[in-house]
C-alpha cells in the first residue's frame, strides 16, 4: 500500500469490504495508541478507505467500543438495503477487563469460580457477549443494545475458561441458497489449542447453538494445533475463508502459515457450511520471540494475518495481509502489503 499511513503499533483483526455499488474498498481493524490500552480490552475501531485498493486514506477512528472495537466485524447484508452494512462484534469480559473498560455496569455472573459481565445488565463496554451493529455507510454506525449471544450461548465447548470470551476475529457468512446467515468465532479447546465455532440465523437476532467447524482434508490434533482465527466472507456468489494455522511449541514445525480454506464441494447444496477443506497455502509464516506482553519466548506465533476479505479492481484479484502481526519484530510497526492472487478458481 502507497503513503506514509501504517498500522498503529497495536493492531490486529482486520477487514476489508469493498462496497457492492461504489467500489471503494473500507478497511476496519482494531488498534490501540498503548500496548495497556491494548490489553485492558480498551481498543478503538480504525478506518481507511481507497478507491484503487492501493492508495489509502488516512487512517481515523470511528469507533470507541472497547469489547466489540477488540474484533468489529463488518460484512454487506444482502437483505437490508436501507442498512447494507452490518457487523458483529464484542467480548464477554472478565470482571477485571471489565473494570478497566470504565463500564458502570456491576452486574456479574460467575463461571467456574470467575466473574464474568452479567447479561440482565446494560454494558456499555460492549462486554457481555457479541453486538449487532449496523450502517448505511460503513463508516456511522448504530448499536444494538443487548447482545444477540453471550459467552454461555448453547453448544459452546471452551475447554480453557469454561465460557467463550469471544477473544479472537468473527466473521459473518451469508448463506443465499438455504436464506441463512453464519457466525464463526474462535473455539478454545485449551491453553494452546484454538479452534473454530459457528452457529446460524435466519435474522441475524436468534442463533442456533453452537457446533464445531469441520474440516475434511486435515487431520486437527486438539491438544496442540491451532486455527488461530475464522476469516469466511461472500465474495460474489462464492463462500471463501482463511485462517492462520501453527502447532504450539514446536520449533520445527513446516505446515505453519496463513490457509485459503473452500467450502466442502456439497456444502451448499446440503446447507453445510460447517464443512470446508483446508486448501493452498497462501503464505509460510512464524516466528519466536519475548512477547511484548509477557516472558513466552517458547511460544510459536504467526507473525503475519490475513485481512478478511477478497478484492477485485480491474478484472484482478488481491488479498492483503497484516504483516508483522502484534509487533513481534519490535525494529519496525505493522503494515499491510498486497498481494495479486490467480483468479480462476473464483
Amino acid at each position: 500500500m502507497e503513503g506514509a499511513y501504517t498500522f498503529c503499533q497495536w493492531a490486529n483483526y482486520a477487514t476489508l469490504v469493498q462496497d457492492p455499488v461504489t467500489k471503494i474498498i473500507r478497511l476496519y481493524y482494531s488498534a490501540a495508541e498503548t500496548l495497556d490500552k491494548f490489553q485492558s480490552i480498551c481498543p478503538d475501531t480504525w478506518y481507511s478507505e481507497s478507491e484503487d485498493g492501493e492508495t489509502f486514506t488516512k487512517p481515523k477512528k470511528i469507533l470507541s467500543l472497547h469489547g466489540a472495537s477488540s474484533n468489529f466485524a463488518p460484512f454487506i447484508d444482502p437483505l437490508d438495503q436501507e442498512y447494507p452494512y452490518k457487523a458483529v462484534g464484542g467480548q464477554h469480559l472478565r470482571r477485571d477487563h471489565h473494570e478497566k473498560s470504565g463500564c458502570l455496569s456491576g452486574s456479574y455472573v460467575n463461571v467456574l469460580g470467575v466473574d464474568y459481565a452479567g447479561e440482565d445488565d446494560y454494558h456499555t463496554c460492549f462486554g457481555a457477549g457479541l453486538y449487532l451493529f449496523k450502517s448505511k455507510d460503513g463508516k456511522t454506525w448504530k448499536s444494538r443494545v443487548a447482545p444477540i449471544l453471550n459467552g454461555l450461548h448453547q453448544g459452546q465447548r471452551d475447554g480453557l475458561r469454561g465460557i467463550s470470551e469471544f477473544d479472537s476475529a468473527l466473521s459473518v457468512v451469508y448463506d443465499y441458497v438455504n436464506k441463512v446467515y453464519y457466525l464463526y468465532t474462535r473455539l478454545n479447546i485449551q491453553g494452546g489449542a484454538r479452534y473454530i465455532q459457528y452457529c446460524t440465523s435466519s435474522d441475524l437476532k436468534s442463533w442456533s447453538p453452537f457446533q464445531p467447524l469441520k474440516v475434511d482434508n486435515f487431520k486437527f490434533n486438539t491438544s496442540k494445533h491451532n486455527f488461530y482465527y475464522p476469516h469466511f466472507f461472500n465474495f460474489n456468489d462464492r463462500i471463501m475463508g482463511y485462517t492462520a494455522f501453527y502447532e504450539e511449541g514446536n520449533h520445527e514445525q513446516e505446515d505453519a502459515g496463513l490457509y485459503l480454506m473452500r467450502l466442502n464441494e456439497n456444502a451448499l447444496a446440503n446447507r453445510q457450511l460447517g464443512n470446508w477443506v483446508l486448501s493452498e497455502k497462501i503464505k509460510s509464516t512464524g516466528f519466536y520471540n519475548a512477547e511484548p506482553h509477557g516472558p513466552k519466548s517458547s511460544r510459536f506465533k504467526n507473525e503475519d494475518h490475513t485481512v478478511n476479505g477478497l478484492v477485485k479492481i480491474n478484472d484482478k484479484y488481491y488479498i492483503y495481509l497484516h504483516e508483522n502481526y502484534y509487533n513481534y519484530h519490535s525494529d519496525k510497526g505493522g503494515y499491510i502489503v498486497r498481494y495479486e492472487i490467480d483468479g480462476s478458481y473464483i
